[in-house]
C-alpha cells in the first residue's frame, strides 16, 4: 500500500469521525451555527468551536498569568497515556516548584484519566464554556502550553487544520498567538501501543509528515522525558525574568521610595544601593535577586 492510499484511508476515517460528531452535536447547536459570543469574532469553519459549547453567561474566573511570581502552564489532554508515569511525576515536581497547572481534557482523555487522579496531581480542571472561550483568545496568560502524550488523531487533525474539538481549537490558538507549545510525542512512535497500528508499514511515513507540519507550525515535539524538562525550563525562566517589577537599572534610596511591594525583583549586578535595600526592608518589601540568563 502506497502513501497516497494510506492518506486516503486516514482522511476517510477523519470524515467518519466528523460526521459522527456532527450528529451528536446536532441537538445542541443553535439555529444559526455561525453564531458566536462576539459579533466581531471569526466565523465559519476556521473557528469551529460550536457556539453551544462556548456560550455562557457565567462569570469568568481565571487565574492570573502568574501566581506569586511563578508562571502557569496549560495542559491539553488529547486521549493518550504513553509514558504516563514520567508525565505524572513531572506534574508533582512542577507543583513542588510552585508552578500552577491548568488542564483541559478532550472527550477521550476524560474517559481514560479518572477525576481523582487529576486532583491528586494538583491539576485545576477547566470545563466552563465562558472560561474556555476567554482562554482561546488570550493564550499568552500562560508561560507554556503542554500536550501530554499527544494522540495520533490529534496530531493528524491539527496538521491538516481540522479543529472540531475544544482541545484542537486551543492547540491552534496557542500556535497562532506564539505561546510556547510543547508536546510529548511518544504516542506517535512505532511502539506506542499494540492496537494503534503505528508499526504498520507506511504509517510512520505519514506520521513523519504530520510531525514535520506541526514543527513548521511552531510546535516542539519531544519524548516525554525531554518534553517535561522543556516545559519546566520555559515556565520557570518566564517566572524569574518576566514582569514589570524586574529592575534592570540602578536603584537609589530615592528611587526605592517610589517603588511599591510586596515583592520586587532586581537583576543581579550591583543595581541596588545599600540605602535602597534598607528602604525596602524598612517597609517590609521582599527583594528577590534574579540571576542573569
Amino acid at each position: 500500500m502506497d502513501t497516497k492510499s494510506l492518506e486516503r484511508i486516514i482522511m476517510e476515517e477523519v470524515q467518519k469521525v466528523l460526521a459522527e460528531r456532527q450528529r451528536e452535536d446536532a441537538a445542541m447547536l443553535p439555529a444559526n451555527q455561525n453564531e458566536t459570543l462576539d459579533p466581531n469574532a471569526c466565523r465559519g469553519p476556521v473557528c469551529s468551536m460550536p457556539a453551544s459549547t462556548l456560550s455562557s453567561s457565567a462569570p469568568i474566573s481565571l487565574p492570573p498569568a502568574s501566581r506569586e511570581g511563578v508562571a502557569s502552564v496549560l495542559c491539553l489532554f488529547t486521549g493518550a497515556r504513553e509514558e504516563w508515569e514520567t508525565i505524572a511525576s513531572a506534574f508533582l515536581a512542577w507543583r513542588e516548584k510552585g508552578l500552577a497547572i491548568d488542564a483541559i481534557f478532550s472527550h477521550g482523555a476524560s474517559e481514560i484519566i479518572p477525576s481523582d487522579e487529576i486532583a491528586a496531581l494538583g491539576l485545576r480542571q477547566i470545563d466552563k464554556p465562558a472560561e474556555l472561550w476567554d482562554i482561546m483568545y488570550n493564550m499568552n496568560r500562560y508561560a507554556a502550553v503542554f500536550l501530554p502524550s499527544i494522540s495520533r488523531t490529534h496530531a493528524a487533525k491539527l496538521a491538516l487544520g481540522i479543529t472540531d474539538t475544544v482541545t484542537l481549537n486551543l492547540s491552534l490558538s496557542a500556535l497562532a498567538q506564539g505561546t510556547p507549545t510543547i508536546a510529548s510525542s511518544d504516542g506517535l512512535g512505532p511502539t506506542a501501543c499494540i492496537v494503534c497500528g503505528n508499526s504498520v508499514p507506511g504509517i510512520q511515513e505519514v506520521l513523519d509528515k504530520y510531525r514535520e507540519q506541526l514543527a513548521k507550525m511552531g510546535m516542539k515535539l519531544f519524548p516525554a522525558a525531554e518534553a517535561v524538562k522543556e516545559v519546566a525550563r520555559v515556565a520557570l525562566n518566564k517566572a524569574e525574568s518576566a514582569g514589570p517589577d524586574l529592575i534592570t537599572t540602578l536603584v537609589t534610596e530615592e528611587d526605592a521610595g517610589k517603588i511599591s511591594g510586596p515583592v520586587v525583583k532586581v537583576a543581579r549586578g550591583g543595581l541596588l544601593t545599600p540605602l535602597a535595600l534598607e528602604s525596602f526592608q524598612k517597609r517590609g518589601i521582599e527583594v528577590i535577586i534574579v540571576p542573569p540568563k
